[in-house]
């Protein structure tokens, strides 16, 4: 647990405040980490229209795009309207995924397609 002092007011510093979060330094940098960060180090990709979504086969984690082949080939859309075709004009399958991005407040808000609720 860390402790840091904390001004009250404006006229006085007297507060003191516990936290069992620690302090993050960062470096802000226009282009991803090129070597293997050490242990508990955080990186942030700030693109919103991007996704790396894995899905479990059984045994291991896959890609999505290999777990389920059939979903839109340029995997998952970025729409703040709900798609009605996959991203190439084909019709969607079960397991398309849609990021819904009109409230950036909950943002990833993420829905699956299934056929069977249509």
């Amino acid at each position: 647990m860390t402790y840091q002092q904390v001004s009250l007011d404006s006229s006085a510093n007297t507060g003191i405040m516990a936290s069992n979060w620690k302090r993050l330094s960062y470096t802000a940098s226009t282009s991803a980490p090129t070597n293997e960060p050490a242990d508990g180090t955080l990186w942030y990709h700030t693109a919103t229209d991007e996704a790396d979504i894995m899905a479990h086969n059984g045994t291991t984690f896959v890609g999505y795009a290999t777990a389920y082949s059939t979903t839109d080939p340029n995997g998952p859309q970025f729409s703040a309207t709900a798609p009605t075709t996959q991203s190439d004009g084909t019709a969607l399958v079960t397991n398309d995924l849609w990021i819904d991005t009109s409230d950036l407040e909950n943002y990833p808000k993420l829905y699956k397609y299934n056929t069977a609720a249509t």
